[in-house]
């Protein structure tokens, strides 16, 4: 699994490392700190993100909507709706 910080057709790497580095940027970016945003939201690897918006519908929760700071970052999109959407169950233009 790529991370947040992967870009699609990444060669496999080993370890977290790129993945971080990619989320340093990514936050760097919009001026916030990884940290932050993981604890305030639904930020970080693929599958932590899964996991939060999981805990979110465990506790009630029908919708979620995700905001993209950075929305010049097309490759951070393309991530989210490979990895995240569909282990989430997400419908494009459901009402």
């Amino acid at each position: 699994m790529r991370g947040l910080g992967s870009r699609p057709g990444d060669a496999p790497h080993h370890g977290r490392a790129r993945p971080l580095l990619r989320a340093r940027q990514r936050a760097d970016a919009i001026g916030r700190e990884p940290d932050e945003l993981r604890a305030n939201g639904a930020a970080g690897l693929p599958g932590e993100v899964v996991d939060k918006l999981r805990a979110f519908a465990a506790a009630g929760a029908e919708t979620a909507y995700l905001q993209v700071l950075d929305v010049s970052d097309l490759e951070h999109l393309e991530l989210v709706a490979a990895e995240v959407m569909p282990e989430v169950g997400a419908t494009a233009g459901a009402a």
